[in-house]
């Protein structure tokens, strides 16, 4: 009967998770907000906990499928419920790659707050994915439009809380700020609402990170205060001020995801700083430790030293493309770049038709720009993965 669903692991039938380190607490499947016993579907008599059928060491079952693991058997088979990492990739809900190319936006800013017109013309240049900047008044049913709006137009939604300045507080202290909108009861039913196909992005947004070992144990509690709160989807944590130092960095996120209770971490940092070939050493160093990352944020120039400064945004174009990587533009231009006028933004007013120069090469003209290199999300949650 489990053929068949292949995410399915053992009373894993539609549920569709089976990871390393899936946790041995019940399994909260995406707006029921309590545990759900998942039963082997078409087989009637059984019902089961997920989590009784696991090992007690939770070792990763690849080839069977589910959040995490890709399967092997032919399809058809059951989608995933949410996008998952798995070997260093963000998947979709059937498991193939997804590079996530978009562009990043202050909707939360903007006058209707819930992306309309912005999606519809952000869509119009071929990105797959907007990174949408929220801000922590912004309310749950402005929220539920802005993440509705972005997959209504074929955009899969990065949410992220901006502060905008960086908190100049020990990183606890300043992560709980961040967490406290997240963890909101209201706030955290429109994410489970709508975790099919978002993903969350997490900082603190401190100017000095905490060492590792407690910078890991702040995010580990982090992510996992939102997975026993019913939230499945790809959490990506954004860098600390020291992932210069690769090795420290990549093994920081490798425990990250290793100790989450679904396995479904991915890394993102800007590259407001630095070149083409620093953003392609990350991207290596995290692949190789199975993370995946994408770039956040970057621009036309420095943001502090704008516009003496460009930042070369076609040599990381063609870094990301020979790494299979993604990355957020910014911002789209619906509201004016008040800290460098006239640059900075892909458009003059939010629309398609004012293309700055920067934005038409971003999106149009580069070989792996948007519309040259996006590829559209075409998988459904709680659908079937045909051949």
């Amino acid at each position: 009967m489990l053929a068949r669903a292949g995410f399915a692991r053992a009373g894993f039938a539609q549920a569709g998770f089976a990871q390393a380190g899936l946790a041995r607490a019940a399994f909260l499947l995406a707006g029921a907000g309590a545990g759900v016993a998942a039963g082997v579907l078409g087989c009637g008599e059984t019902h089961l906990f997920a989590s009784a059928l696991l090992p007690e060491n939770n070792p990763p079952i690849l080839g069977e499928g589910g959040l995490g693991n890709v399967p092997t058997d032919p399809p058809p088979y059951d989608a995933a419920p949410t996008l998952f990492t798995f070997d260093g990739a963000l998947r979709d809900h059937c498991g193939e790659e997804l590079v996530l190319r978009g562009i990043a936006e202050l909707i939360a800013w903007t006058p209707g707050q819930d992306g309309t017109p912005e999606y519809f013309e952000i869509a119009k240049t071929g990105a797959n994915a907007v990174r949408i900047q929220w801000r922590d008044d912004g309310t749950p049913e402005t929220l539920e439009q802005a993440l509705t709006g972005a997959v209504a137009q074929g955009l899969v939604p990065v949410l992220e809380l901006q502060e905008g300045t960086f908190r100049n507080l020990p990183e606890a202290e300043a992560l709980a700020i961040t967490m406290a909108y997240w963890t909101d009861p209201a706030i955290l039913a429109v994410l489970r609402a709508n975790q099919a196909n978002m993903v969350l992005e997490i900082s603190s947004w401190v100017s000095q990170s905490a060492l590792q070992a407690e910078w890991v144990e702040l995010y580990a509690d982090a992510i996992g205060d939102l997975r026993v709160s019913g939230l499945l989807c790809p959490i990506a944590i954004v860098h600390p001020s020291w992932s210069d130092d690769l090795p420290r960095f990549s093994a920081a996120m490798a425990e990250l995801l290793a100790r989450d209770t679904v396995g479904n971490v991915l890394s993102a940092f800007d590259m407001w700083l630095g070149t083409a070939a620093d953003a392609a050493a990350k991207w290596t160093a995290l692949r190789d430790a199975d993370v995946s990352a994408y770039v956040s944020e970057f621009s036309s120039h420095n943001l502090f030293s704008c516009p003496m400064n460009p930042i070369d945004g076609p040599a990381l174009l063609d870094a990301a493309q020979a790494g299979g990587a993604g990355w957020f533009a910014w911002a789209w231009g619906s509201l004016p770049s008040s800290g460098c006028p006239g640059y900075l933004t892909l458009t003059d007013d939010g629309t398609f038709a004012t293309l700055t120069p920067w934005g038409n090469t971003i999106a149009l003209e580069h070989p792996a720009g948007l519309a040259r290199s996006a590829v559209k999300l075409t998988t459904v949650a709680g659908g079937i993965c045909s051949p």
